[in-house]
This record gives structure tokens, C-alpha cells and sequence, in this order.
């Protein structure tokens, strides 16, 4: 279709409607999603209710996404809902349901829905985590276009020069007062061992002869056996962010995408490390939710 990545919001309007006019997979009717949206129950709470997708598009206008910004001229923090943003962003996410640009269903949808939409060539637009590129999409898409690479994902930009911040998953560990001292020290002896750079690699890469072979002295992990153990869910324990990144692939082409991935990535902030303690602050009724860093791509 000969677009432009969009960079602004309006530039966005005008990709979305491409999409839905102009007939991209060529069948010879109009019946292309132009974003892969969808809100579920349980992301409500997130983007001013919105969800990740829409309230991605609600943040780039507000410039935050948080409920709280600090707005200069008033010298204090501003609850998100009182911001005049936020009606012009209702406004252009209406105009933009009403014109065929997301899924009539979309309030029935789940992530995994909306992502197969997209994976089949049937949404030219989807919002997801920067890390899903390769484990998720990449090889459906080579199915469609076979010219597909990896680095199409790259480079990465936002809209209305808005970059969202997260915390991580829960951003902090914290064990109640209530736990014994000596309990207490177990605990942080356990989190300073996941902390352990030697540990680590085994969250990162598994077993050795199991998930992964040495060749030329450089560990060469199998993501196939590695999922099928579910060794990423450990991730999901401690992840130290700042250990040096080997962007090794399985393929010369992951390779190069995950040198670009890199090279974004170092023009972040960098976290130190970020924690998922199920195990230590989980309380009945309370859910950990993922809030990472996501962009959308065309």
C-alpha cells in the first residue's frame, strides 16, 4: 500500500481508513480490519478503561498513562478523566469505530482473537508487546508474505512523540511485616540467589543437552523446547534487566532483529530488575497484571 509509519495520531486516521478503502489483500472487497482491537473484562482498569489497544491511541493524546498528570501551569497533579484530551480521543476513537476501522465485536474479542486477525491478514494494524514479534507473529506473517523478515518490525516510533512508561508486571517485592525474621531472610537469600547472574542463565537458556547446545562457546537455546517446558514463565519470577545481551538468534535474520531490538531498547529508561512474586504478595481475589512497554506496527 506504500504507507508511511504514522507518527501522529492524524497520520494514524489516515493508515486506518487506507486500510478499510483501499483494499490491501486485493479480494476485491472492503472487509480488512483496519486495527486488530478488542477490550476484555479483564483489562479494564488499564488505559482509562479502555484496555492496551485503545488506550494506547487515549495515551498518545493525553500524554500519559497513568490516572494522574502533572500539568505545569496549575503546578499540581491532574486526575486523567478532568484533561480536555481525553474527549478528543473518545471523539477520534468513535469516529474511527463508526467509519469500519475495528471490529464491530471487538467488547467480545480476546487478545488471542485479535491477534489471529492480524496473523491471517485480515487487520493491517495490532497493538502487542515489542517481545511478541518473533515467538508470535513473525512466522504466520511469512505465511501470508513470504518476502517477510523479522527487521520489517523495526525501527520502532510512537505517536504524537508519546513513549508510555511502565513499571514492569508488579515493579516491587514486598513481604508483609507480619512474616518472621528469619522467614524474611530465607526470602531475600532466595531473591538475591534469582538475582545471581549464573542463575539467571538458567531462566534465560534452561538445560544444557535439554534446551540448549554450546557452539562456539556461546549457548544456542531451542525456543521450541524451551516453550514446551514453559521455562519463560521463571521470567516471570526475577528478570535482571542490565546482564549484557547476547542478540544471537536461531537465524542470521532473528539476529539482526534482535540487534535492532537492542539498540531501542538501550535508548529507554533502563530498570534495574523487575519482580512477579506470586508467591509473596498475592492476596485472595488479587491478580498481577502485565504492563510492558507496547507499540503498534503496520
Amino acid at each position: 500500500m506504500n504507507l508511511q509509519v504514522p507518527e501522529t495520531t492524524d497520520e494514524l486516521f489516515n493508515v486506518m481508513e487506507a486500510f478499510v478503502e483501499q483494499d490491501p489483500d486485493g479480494n476485491g472487497t472492503k472487509d480488512t480490519t483496519a486495527l486488530a482491537a478488542y477490550i476484555s473484562p479483564d483489562d479494564l482498569g488499564w488505559g482509562g478503561n479502555l484496555g492496551p489497544v485503545l488506550g494506547a491511541i487515549e495515551s498518545s493524546f493525553i500524554g500519559t498513562n497513568s490516572s494522574w498528570k502533572w500539568d505545569e501551569s496549575q503546578g499540581k497533579l491532574v486526575y486523567r478523566e478532568l484533561l480536555p484530551e481525553v474527549k478528543e480521543s473518545l471523539q477520534y476513537l468513535t469516529k474511527a469505530y463508526n467509519s469500519g476501522m475495528m471490529p464491530e465485536d471487538l467488547l467480545s474479542l480476546k487478545l488471542t482473537q485479535a491477534r489471529e486477525l492480524f496473523k491471517r491478514n485480515q487487520a493491517g494494524i495490532i497493538v502487542d508487546k515489542t517481545g511478541t514479534m518473533r515467538k508470535i507473529y513473525a512466522d504466520d506473517l511469512k505465511k501470508v508474505d513470504p518476502s517477510f523478515k523479522y527487521t520489517d518490525f523495526y525501527p520502532l516510533t510512537n505517536l504524537n512523540g508519546y513513549n508510555p512508561k511502565g513499571s514492569g508486571y508488579n515493579g516491587i517485592l514486598a513481604i508483609p511485616a507480619s512474616v518472621p525474621e528469619e522467614k524474611m531472610k530465607r526470602i531475600l537469600q532466595l531473591v538475591d540467589t534469582w538475582m545471581n547472574p549464573e542463575v539467571f542463565e538458567i531462566q534465560q537458556f534452561g538445560i544444557e543437552g535439554t534446551h540448549y547446545e554450546v557452539v562456539d562457546g556461546k549457548k544456542v537455546a531451542s525456543s521450541e523446547k524451551l516453550t514446551a517446558d514453559n521455562a519463560s514463565d521463571f521470567n516471570h519470577i526475577v528478570n535482571v534487566i542490565d546482564l549484557s545481551w547476547d542478540t544471537t538468534g536461531e537465524t542470521d535474520e532473528e539476529t539482526q532483529a534482535n540487534e535492532l531490538f537492542k539498540k531501542w531498547r538501550q535508548s529507554e529508561t533502563k530498570l534495574a530488575w523487575r519482580i512477579w512474586p506470586p508467591a509473596f504478595n498475592r492476596r485472595p481475589g488479587r491478580r498481577c497484571c502485565l504492563n510492558s512497554t507496547k507499540r503498534s506496527r503496520i
